[in-house]
């Protein structure tokens, strides 16, 4: 097939080879045509279907309409094949589940559309706008964006749908207006203007509030000449905000408007060599902060290092989340971002620890005392003055800890309005959830998957083991063939975290490698100190952990100790007919870093947290969650058998071998 015969960007629709349009019946066909190539990796379970397109519908009336709908997809890829060469089957079926034939997995737009975003996220290199490659990539992804994702399609009467397909437009919606911002950069990177400003005005017809790319088509026209027109962009722009958010233009966008204002009776080319930001204070002057004097090294995170820089200098982002799960290394890498770009604010940096604070309306007086300054009584409140001391302050605040303060957001939002020259940046366990976010997601230090001494000083997990382990036991610890695969090991038992390596190092003076690994895996709650310069929240996972439980609701609670019998990942179906969740349940989870995405449609745990979750876990739940776990997945089994039997053997291979270790698990538990 070399067209894209289901084409789900803008209102939807089919078509044959002729390029003539192939009509559907009903709604509830295109919807379950949509979900089943958006969702193609796996086969889904009839039941599955039942419950997302006629949830209020009897079961025998349900599944008859089921097959029906069925039957009508079967027959279109005859339909669909006129003018060209005879096409496979839409679907792969049996008694039980449901699959798009892989053969027509590319025929979909908005697949071959996600297809070639992977492309360049798997090319290998740091940055894909500076890559043309990758460009060519993006431009030829963008074409295929023709519109929302079925743009004014819904079905009011089934809410999981509805659900479903808000999740899949927005993600689609992200995923076009970061390619659009990226061939823009480019392209103005490599002075092709008339494609920058293209770009740039596809990006702004996709995000009318987005102020950098106004900043851009400003440049970019001011560039080729047309000062007037730049200068309108400004107008546009500074009327809408005013409009939609009561807002004035970020300081950047005002000091690139005065900087065009005054250039004319400048060469063009004179003007945009000036710099486009407010004036800083070069990297030597001495510029005021309070980041503690840390008495440890630093260790890795150089990727991450140099992608918070690039935000910063740009300037675009003001609201920043570091956001991970506890013993991650967030407030080391926020402490080491800021110490890194002092130089780039020209009222310094200041960091404001909120571990004690549990009091939302107290944000303002520990900010304040972070800056050493009071209030005045009898003044404005609280808020107010801090407002007003900040509102001409160029300034980055560290804001560390966040998690527990999550109903503040709206004051950091408001901070952000009253002083357009601070920037935010925020350590979380939690996601913020706002628009305004930058979200910057940390997960642990590089591990070695594969035992090579000489590539020892390649992977931060295991330098940060043995720089910890040599300063506590320099006569003891020395890194050697014989126990570098117990140190990658005990890397690979915590994935990588830097608390946990820390802590494990702590015990080399009473075990050896090989030892200590076994330790971890028979009692991960080992992995605990008693040294007096570590908070007390970080002196054993264990405290690390019960702070993330107590995030969650009860409800939160119970899925994740069910989930927590899973190995490895484990499908979102999985998720959701083991506990009762639903996506947004899982999403929570998500966002408060407890569950991690593994792949598109799937999940896991980091093995530590997947280890406390556990033994919260009573042993009667436990063993009934773990027989409905074995039954789910030997039903899943038995649903492949016709899979391996039919077309596609190879990916009912694949789907089988993403969750290899939970079908493992289920086998010994059924003949056990």
């Amino acid at each position: 097939m070399n067209s894209y015969l289901l084409r789900f960007f803008g209102a939807g629709a089919l078509v044959d080879q002729q390029e003539s349009p192939v009509a559907i019946r009903s709604r509830k066909q295109l919807a379950l045509l949509v979900y089943l190539a958006s969702e193609h990796k796996t086969p889904h379970s009839r039941e599955t279907l039942l419950a997302l397109l006629w949830p209020d519908t009897s079961r025998a009336s349900a599944q008859n309409n089921l097959r029906f709908t069925l039957s009508h997809l079967r027959s279109l890829s005859k339909t669909m094949a006129k003018g060209g060469a005879e096409l496979p089957p839409l679907l792969v079926a049996d008694r039980h589940t449901v699959q798009l034939h892989p053969m027509w997995v590319m025929s979909a737009d908005s697949n071959h559309f996600q297809h070639l975003l992977e492309r360049t996220r798997q090319h290998t290199h740091n940055d894909r706008s500076q890559c043309a490659e990758c460009q060519a990539a993006l431009e030829q992804a963008v074409q295929l964006y023709q519109g929302e994702f079925l743009a004014g399609f819904g079905l009011e009467d089934c809410a999981a749908f509805e659900e479903w397909l808000f999740m899949q437009r927005e993600q689609l919606y992200l995923l076009v207006r970061e390619a659009y911002r990226d061939l823009a950069a480019y392209a103005e990177a490599t002075d092709d203007l008339t494609s920058a400003h293209g770009y740039v005005q596809h990006l702004i017809e996709l995000d009318s509030l987005c102020e950098p790319a106004y900043r851009q088509q400003m440049r970019v026209l001011n560039r080729q000449g047309e000062r007037s027109a730049a200068l309108a962009v400004f107008e546009r722009c500074r009327s809408l905000l005013h409009a939609e958010l009561g807002l004035d233009p970020e300081p950047e966008t005002l000091a690139l408007h005065m900087q065009i204002l005054a250039s004319k009776n400048r060469p063009v080319a004179q003007v945009m060599a000036s710099p486009l930001q407010m004036e800083r204070p070069s990297p030597d002057a001495r510029v005021r902060h309070n980041l503690p004097h840390l008495l440890t090294q630093f260790i890795g995170r150089e990727a991450e290092l140099a992608q918070m820089q690039q935000r910063l200098q740009a300037g675009d982002s003001r609201l920043i989340s570091l956001v991970g799960q506890g013993g991650i290394g967030k407030t080391r890498l926020a402490l080491q971002i800021a110490a890194a770009n002092l130089h780039l604010f020209a009222h310094g940096v200041c960091f404001v620890p909120l571990a004690g604070v549990q009091d939302a309306g107290a944000i303002p007086s520990a900010i304040m005392d972070a800056l050493g300054l009071s209030f005045e009584s009898g003044a404005a409140s609280p808020m107010q003055q801090l407002l007003n001391t900040l509102s001409e302050r160029h300034i980055l605040l560290v804001i560390d800890n966040f998690e527990q303060l999550m109903a503040g957001v709206d004051f950091l939002l408001k901070l952000l309005q009253a002083a357009p020259m601070v920037t935010l940046l925020v350590t979380t366990r939690e996601q913020l959830n706002c628009q305004a976010e930058d979200l910057f997601e940390l997960s642990g230090l590089a591990v070695p998957s594969e035992i090579n001494l000489a590539d020892a000083g390649n992977y931060a997990a295991v330098r940060l083991f043995c720089e910890r382990a040599y300063r506590l036991h320099k006569k003891t610890f020395k890194l050697t063939a014989e126990n570098y695969p117990d140190v990658v090991k005990i890397c690979q038992l915590v994935d990588g975290m830097p608390l946990a390596i820390e802590l494990a190092t702590t015990w080399l003076g009473h075990f050896d490698c090989a030892h200590l690994a076994a330790a971890i895996v028979e009692n991960q709650s080992i992995l605990a100190t008693t040294q007096r310069d570590l908070p007390a929240r970080h002196r054993s996972m264990q405290t690390v952990f019960d702070h993330s439980w107590q995030m969650l609701s009860a409800r939160e609670q119970r899925i994740l100790s069910q989930i927590a019998v899973c190995h490895g990942r484990f499908s979102v179906q999985i998720a959701t007919q083991l506990t009762g969740a639903s996506l947004l349940d899982l999403t929570s989870l998500t966002y408060k870093s407890v569950l991690r995405i593994a792949d598109a449609g799937y999940y896991d745990l980091h093995p530590l947290i997947r280890s406390f979750a556990l033994s919260t876990l009573d042993a009667e739940n436990g063993t009934r969650t773990e027989e409905r776990l074995a039954t789910l997945y030997m039903e899943q089994v038995a649903e492949q058998r016709a899979a391996f039997e039919g077309a596609a053997p190879q990916e009912a291979i694949l789907g089988i071998g993403r969750e290899l270790d939970n079908i493992q698990q289920a086998w010994e538990w059924a003949v056990s």
